[in-house]
């Protein structure tokens, strides 16, 4: 990013420009909290619908590391999650498999 004063080149998650000083963001505590809806896709999906919610949960642990920190403690939950219920059904299916052979 640029300073709008001093026209620096600094880091882009800056709130004071290193520089010169110049408030060149919002505090943490001003700033919005955006959600991460694909974390939040991801976590359900992966109790109805395992695979896509791996998918999704996957998606957004990458979104939640490029934009910030939301949502990544439930895609990871997400992906835990389907992988367990992936698990689940597989040994659940098995069974019902040899209990009709």
């Amino acid at each position: 990013m640029f300073c709008p004063k001093c026209g620096k080149d600094f880091r882009g998650d800056c709130v004071f420009c290193p520089h010169c000083g110049a408030q060149v963001a919002m505090p943490l505590q001003q700033q919005q909290v955006r959600t991460n809806a694909v974390a939040i896709v991801g976590f359900l999906l992966a109790f109805l619908f395992p695979p896509a919610g791996f998918i999704c949960s996957i998606i957004g642990l990458i979104h939640a590391k490029n934009c910030g920190d939301s949502g990544r403690k439930l895609a990871t939950a997400g992906i835990i999650l389907s992988v367990l219920v992936s698990f689940i059904y597989s040994v659940f299916g098995f069974m019902l498999l040899m209990l009709l052979v």
